[in-house]
């Protein structure tokens, strides 16, 4: 049975996705969210809120980090192992 959910929650859930996928990738790297925005250029104080909150990104930006870590846009909203 699929069990369907609200845009509410599907906007929620992505973006913890992606908070998760963005702090892991970093730490994986090694990266501080400084080195990050300046890497990615994003503002640090972005990088810090996405890792802290339930904010979505702009779409600009989720094609500016896939770009850097070399990944397709949709793979930060992908649960990774």
């Amino acid at each position: 049975m699929i069990r369907r959910i609200g845009p509410e929650k599907m906007v929620e859930t992505l973006t913890a996705v992606f908070r998760e996928n963005v702090r892991r990738l970093r730490k994986e790297h090694g990266l501080t969210q400084v080195e990050l925005a300046d890497a990615a250029g994003i503002s640090q104080p972005s990088i810090s809120r996405w890792e802290r909150e339930n904010r979505p990104p702009e779409l600009d930006t989720v094609c500016r980090l896939a770009h850097y870590f070399k990944l397709e846009p949709l793979d930060l909203f992908r649960e990774m192992e």
